[in-house]
């Protein structure tokens, strides 16, 4: 998901299935631009976009850990 979405995006998506299914939810990445040219132009993304693949998981790591102001952190729901 990284290359075609923004990391904010990414970490929001998680923490709300995390939020709504606690430990059931698992994250796996992976750093393929695929899509035609038009969907990577809709997502404003392109080709070379993963080459910044590192770069992406770490500002995706800081919307978890909290250093990237606001945390994205999951909240246990409660029913």
């Amino acid at each position: 998901m990284l290359p075609n979405h923004r990391p904010l995006v990414v970490a929001e998506q998680f923490g709300v299935l995390e939020s709504l299914f606690p430990g059931r939810i698992d994250m796996g990445l992976g750093r393929s631009v695929g899509f035609t040219d038009g969907v990577r132009r809709a997502l404003g993304r392109d080709k070379g976009d993963a080459e910044d693949f590192e770069a992406q998981i770490q500002e995706l790591l800081g919307w978890f850990r909290g250093t990237s102001p606001p945390a994205c952190t999951p909240v246990p729901r409660r029913v």
